[in-house]
């Protein structure tokens, strides 16, 4: 598997609540793939202006929008394929933008999107769900004490990731702990280094200085990830490792770390190291979640379902505990919230069904997980 380095973003956890709560009479949800580099990345504005013409074309027969206030809108999608913007030069494998109102959202992601647009009352989000479902993007922490490395990466790229003023060794820690001291002594009247590790063995006073070191890392580790979901795979020796799990207030570090020496190991190789221990996890996951439903398959508790009507309206009264979403899944057709009534069929689409099936079940506190396109969209219930 070849990787290569991309630009990317993330879907934050403020902005996902903002695409599953927007319901405002016109909102737009465009979705395209993107060619970071060599000759074909002149594909990318190409198929960009090719999906602002769709949506010129779908915009024209809105009621919501004005003439004058499509052709702003479409004038500033225009823009972003100025010279002066730059904005091709650095993308991701796929590029997502969101609309609405004073909203202009753009996010370069580790997505191979199909070329799509979705105008309607609420954002179109499941081409995000393998990263909303956390199995696109990981995190790698390399734990050497000469070389701290913070990795983002997905199943085809890896990247270092530069946190500001972070020590990336334990001297430049250690450096930064004596002119903190130093600091200090000389604004104490009593002053001197008497007082630090008094009476212990220097073993002790090591694991300690290592503590203290692994300490920084993670505030700065931690504030970046913030409200992510996405895995952190360490890598270094097993002690630190552990340590490091203990002392972090970060939830989701794997319980598998790469083990041993990373200084000869490149960010390529630690990818491929990072991977191996995901995609074993992602596909154990898959097959428990897949034996339960069969499990719960036509057994009288009916905690299984299929199907874009059972499964919209097990998300809307909030019983989904997990919705296995095939990738690419579309079925248009109707729903009435106050009655229950939903009908399938393009003619008098005004829904995707699978996708406001996927904002309910996440609103309700449930989870997605993508599976193969090639099954159908089911859900194991909470009752």
């Amino acid at each position: 598997m070849q990787t290569v380095t991309k630009h990317t973003d993330t879907i934050t956890q403020d902005m996902l609540t903002t695409l599953l709560y927007t319901e405002a009479p016109l909102t737009i949800s465009l979705y395209m793939p993107t060619v970071r580099a060599g000759d074909q990345i002149q594909q990318n504005p190409i198929r960009f202006k090719n999906l602002v013409t769709e949506l010129d074309n779908l915009l024209s027969e809105h009621d919501d929008i004005s003439k004058a206030e499509r052709e702003t809108l479409i004038e500033r999608l225009n823009e972003l394929s100025a010279p002066a913007e730059r904005f091709w030069e650095y993308q991701s494998d796929g590029l997502a933008i969101f609309i609405s109102g004073a909203m202009f959202e753009t996010h370069r992601l580790p997505i191979e999107f199909e070329e799509l647009v979705v105008v309607g009352d609420h954002f179109h989000i499941t081409p995000l769900i393998p990263l909303l479902a956390a199995e696109a993007e990981f995190y790698v922490l390399v734990l050497d004490q000469d070389q701290v490395r913070f990795l983002h990466g997905a199943r085809d790229y890896i990247e270092a990731i530069e946190l500001p003023d972070m020590p990336t060794s334990y001297a430049e820690a250690l450096r930064f702990n004596v002119d903190q001291q130093t600091l200090q002594q000389r604004s104490s009247s009593s002053g001197g280094d008497a007082a630090i590790f008094h009476g212990q063995g220097e073993g002790n006073v090591r694991k300690e200085k290592i503590f203290e070191f692994l300490q920084q890392i993670d505030q700065y580790v931690y504030d970046y990830l913030d409200d992510e979901r996405a895995p952190l795979v360490l890598a270094g020796v097993e002690y630190q490792c552990a340590m490091y799990r203990d002392l972090s207030k970060y939830q989701h570090i794997h319980a598998t770390h790469i083990e041993g020496s990373t200084k000869m190991l490149t960010n390529e190789e630690l990818h491929l190291a990072a991977w191996e221990i995901l995609s074993e996890s992602f596909a154990k996951r898959l097959l428990e979640l897949q034996e339960r439903w069969a499990q719960f398959d036509g057994t009288a508790d009916d905690r299984a379902v299929d199907g874009a009507k059972a499964l919209l309206r097990a998300a809307y009264a909030g019983r989904v505990e997990t919705m296995l979403h095939p990738a690419g899944a579309r079925v248009l057709g109707t729903f009435d919230a106050e009655t229950g009534d939903i009908s399938t069929g393009e003619q008098s689409a005004e829904y995707d069904l699978i996708n406001l099936a996927a904002i309910h079940t996440l609103r309700n506190g449930g989870a997605l997980v993508s599976v193969p396109a090639e099954d159908d969209p089911k859900a194991i219930l909470r009752y």
